[in-house]
């Protein structure tokens, strides 16, 4: 076994739980400029020349308010959970189905 697939335990860094100050205080730090990014965006939706800015602005306001859209699902019902068709399916074949 080479040295590089031994596990080792992690060491050094923050102790578990131990908060990251410095985050916390840059994040602080952006929140009292919020109220002035949200309306930068707000105008450069409404004024900027560039039709690009002006979506990109309308996306991203859409991101924060209404939050950005999930991906879409489809669901396969079965007629039975082990037929379909009157042939015996696998989980394999039917996760090959979709």
């Amino acid at each position: 076994m080479t040295v590089s697939n031994i596990k080792r335990p992690k060491t050094g860094g923050r102790a578990a739980g131990t908060p990251n100050k410095v985050s916390r205080e840059v994040r602080q730090a952006a929140m009292a400029h919020t109220g002035d990014a949200l309306a930068a965006l707000v105008t450069l939706m409404n004024e900027a020349g560039n039709e690009q800015v002006r979506l990109q602005a309308a996306t991203q306001l859409l991101d924060r308010a209404v939050g950005k859209p999930g991906a879409a699902i489809e669901i396969v019902r079965f007629e039975t959970a082990d037929q379909r068709n009157g042939k015996p399916q696998t989980l394999d074949d039917m996760l090959a189905e979709l």
